[in-house]
């Protein structure tokens, strides 16, 4: 997940909350979170909190966002409202060009290319349960979104 907030609301708006949870609640899945410097405290009290430490990486330095990519298997991007992302988010467009498919919410207006054209999954809420569904089938249909992925990006 790219995106962080830059705003303590964010952690609702932008589903980071959500996400933390998503893992707390299946534990198989591990999260690396690229942040910005902001509210880090905030973000590892929330993971401390949930006992998902050892599952969650947190990048808080500028880094190669492909050293990263090459490690994860989708790129997720969660907003409750359009205008507090980028309507074709960088770190989504990046996802694809590395051949790994996203996650992202009905919100964002790249949701409709990545609904067309098939590379990811779309959530159409951000709540408790909406990444897990989305987590779970992206594991079923995972080498075919991955495929169409590639050829997009």
């Amino acid at each position: 997940m790219a995106s962080a907030p830059w705003e303590t609301q964010q952690f609702d708006l932008k589903g980071v909350d959500v996400l933390l949870e998503t893992v707390a609640r299946l534990p198989f899945l591990k999260l690396i979170l690229l942040w910005r410097g902001l509210f880090f405290a905030d973000l590892v009290e929330r993971v401390e909190k949930r006992g998902i430490s050892d599952r969650v990486e947190i990048i808080n330095r500028r880094v190669k966002v492909d050293d990263y990519l090459r490690r994860a298997h989708a790129t997720i991007l969660l907003a409750k409202r359009s205008d507090i992302v980028k309507s074709y988010p960088h770190s989504l467009m990046e996802s694809l060009v590395a051949s790994k498919p996203v996650l992202v919410s009905n919100t964002i207006p790249m949701a409709d290319f990545v609904r067309q054209n098939q590379c990811g999954l779309v959530l159409d809420k951000v709540h408790i349960g909406s990444p897990t569904a989305a987590i779970e089938t992206l594991m079923k249909q995972y080498d075919d979104l991955a495929r169409t992925a590639r050829q997009i990006g």
